[in-house]
């Protein structure tokens, strides 16, 4: 079957056209329609996944997180490590094992002398590396009673 097509540069004269070559062209043109729809869906999904990641942090973060404590627990709970003020107002940070038992610790001590300290399984002191008030470094070593 054949279809006349009117030429705009002469339309006196017409050119016939096979269906089937008109079947072609059309499945073409809604082929590269379905394309243009896809690529506009997928430029505007973009668009908006980058204005959504754009956007800023929220302006009330502090800048300083104080506590008078920070604790890391592992996903049991345990006590893993602990950052603080002491007792004896030293600043403590201590490691724990994952049965909670501190093995390592490093302090200032209130008049500023650094300590850092290993500890065994049963928590006893192994090996204490500390500096003394009069800036002497002190290195100790010690059995399984604590003793030097």
């Amino acid at each position: 079957m054949w279809t006349a097509k009117k030429n705009p540069r002469f339309t006196e004269r017409c050119e016939l056209i096979p269906s089937r070559d008109l079947m072609r062209r059309l499945d073409r043109i809604e082929r590269e329609n379905r394309r243009l729809k896809r690529l506009w869906g997928t430029t505007m999904l973009l668009v908006v996944a980058l204005a959504l990641m754009g956007q800023s942090a929220p302006s009330n973060v502090p800048k300083v997180l104080e506590a008078e404590r920070f604790t890391v627990r592992d996903p049991n709970g345990t006590p893993r490590a602990s950052w603080g003020i002491g007792s004896t107002g030293a600043l403590v940070m201590g490691m724990n094992d994952k049965n909670g038992k501190t093995r390592i610790t490093l302090s200032v001590e209130p008049d500023g002398s650094p300590s850092f300290d290993f500890r065994g399984k049963d928590g006893t002191r192994r090996f204490i590396l500390f500096v003394k008030p009069d800036d002497r470094p002190e290195l100790a070593l010690f059995d399984d009673h604590e003793k030097r």
